[in-house]
């Protein structure tokens, strides 16, 4: 069982209706008159930037000690693989991202960590993506691969996690009968005093 869960949603493909994020949830996942079941379920790459390198996270759900955040920053972001240089303005989504974060980090004592949701990510955005210094500083990213994408698809979903997250279980849901190769990167967080158990979905 879950506690109320935030679902972030961005997908032109299957619009769905915003709900607690129960086994039920997937059956809202309407494309036409029959239900879409997501069913291929995998483990996406988590990645780390150490020593200079993105590297690969093997333990994703060690997390930071200590009681978890009582707040986070949810950020959704569709890059549109379809327009051209999608390199910079990933870059300037990023840096536009950030000033947004801090200046809201102004009226709190602690900063809150932030979840950053990116769907329709090119593959030749990936260097970009991984070359940003905030990026590196300060998060893992999850499913930053065209290996974790359907069919190794030239565009995906990509979900950066604050380092300071208490990471429960990530996971992916592919739906396998999508057209354009739609799948949902899970992330399961551990927030607040009473540590209740968060799922984010990036589709």
């Amino acid at each position: 069982q879950y506690s109320p869960s935030l679902f972030v949603h961005n997908s032109r493909e299957m619009p769905l209706k915003t709900q607690s994020l129960t086994p039920a949830y997937y059956r809202q996942a309407v494309h036409s008159s029959s239900y879409v079941m997501p069913d291929a379920k995998k483990r996406p790459s988590f990645q780390s930037f150490i020593d200079g390198q993105w590297c690969s996270a093997q333990d994703a759900s060690a997390g930071p000690a200590g009681v978890p955040p009582e707040a986070i920053h949810i950020v959704t972001w569709n890059v549109d693989f379809v327009e051209d240089e999608i390199e910079t303005r990933l870059s300037c989504a990023l840096d536009h991202i950030h000033d947004v974060i801090h200046f809201h980090e102004h009226d709190t004592a602690v900063g809150h960590p932030s979840i950053i949701l990116l769907q329709e990510l090119d593959v030749d955005a990936l260097a970009a993506l991984k070359g940003h210094n905030w990026v590196r500083e300060k998060f893992y990213l999850l499913g930053a691969s065209a290996e974790d994408w359907p069919n190794e698809e030239h565009y995906g979903n990509v979900t950066l996690v604050s380092r300071s997250m208490n990471i429960l279980d990530i996971f992916s849901l592919v739906f396998e009968e999508s057209s354009l190769n739609r799948f949902a990167l899970i992330l399961d967080l551990s927030v607040g005093e009473a540590r209740s158990r968060v799922r984010i979905a990036n589709v």
